[in-house]
């Protein structure tokens, strides 16, 4: 299990993307955050930034726009390790 450091901003744009698409897993911000976090839970969250990135993080060439390059940072910040 890993504990998990995001910014500020990197924190309110999780609780923003979570409570858009993904509102039972706000819970776990705070938990990400106060605890490790088993690699499954983080997952999840995972997947709901990944699902913003595809659809709001992609410019009309598909390539990542501004918004992506913060959602592909804040991936690599909750990324569950191979480790745990």
């Amino acid at each position: 299990m890993v504990k998990v450091y995001l910014t500020l901003r990197q924190q309110g744009l999780l609780r923003d993307i979570l409570l858009r698409s993904a509102p039972q897993l706000v819970g776990r911000i705070d938990e990400l955050l106060s605890k490790e976090v088993a690699h499954a839970k983080r997952l999840e969250v995972v997947d709901a930034v990944f699902d913003e990135l595809t659809s709001a993080g992609i410019d009309a060439r598909d390539g990542i726009n501004s918004f992506g390059i913060e959602l592909d940072a804040l991936i690599s910040a909750l990324r569950p390790s191979d480790e745990d």
